[in-house]
C-alpha cells in the first residue's frame, strides 16, 4: 500500500518505487532534497518544542512529556482533555518510556552493522552506512 504519484516529480521517484524496497533502501533512494525537507520538519518541530514551553522541561517546576504549548498540534482533536489528571499523566508516563525504548532499538540497529552479531535478526544494510543521512 503507498501513496499516489512521485515522491520527487525531479528524479521520477515514485511511492509506488519505494514501497518495493526495504526501509533502510527506501531512506536511501530518497532524493537529498526530500531527506533535507524531513529533516528540517522534524528540526522546525523539536525546536518550536523547544522554545515555547516555558517552564522547559528540564528546568525546576518543568514536566517530561507536557506539551502544552503545542497542544492543538499534538492533539488536535483533544483525546487528552477527557482525561482526568491521573490517567493523562500514566499516559504521558507511557509515551516517554516507550521513547525511551524506541531510541535503544535505534542505537542497536545503527551500531549492529559494525559489531557482528549485536542483534540475532538479520538486516541487510545498504550500501555506504547508516549513520550518515545523506
Amino acid at each position: 500500500m503507498h501513496f499516489p504519484g512521485l515522491v520527487s516529480f525531479s528524479e521520477g521517484v515514485s511511492f509506488e518505487d519505494l514501497s518495493k524496497l526495504p526501509p533502510l533502501e527506501q531512506w536511501a533512494a530518497l532524493p537529498k532534497e526530500g531527506k533535507f525537507q524531513i529533516l528540517l520538519a522534524i528540526g522546525i518541530i523539536e525546536h518550536q518544542s523547544e522554545w515555547k514551553i516555558k517552564p522547559h522541561y528540564m528546568s525546576p517546576g518543568g514536566k517530561p512529556g507536557d506539551l502544552k504549548g503545542l497542544k492543538s498540534f499534538w492533539d488536535p482533536i483533544g483525546l487528552t482533555s477527557k482525561m482526568d489528571e491521573t490517567k493523562l499523566e500514566r499516559q504521558r508516563l507511557s509515551e516517554i518510556k516507550n521513547g525511551r525504548l524506541a531510541m535503544i532499538g535505534v542505537v542497536s540497529v545503527l551500531i549492529a552493522k559494525s559489531i557482528p552479531g549485536a542483534i540475532p535478526l538479520p538486516i541487510a544494510f545498504p550500501d555506504g552506512g547508516l549513520i550518515m543521512p545523506f
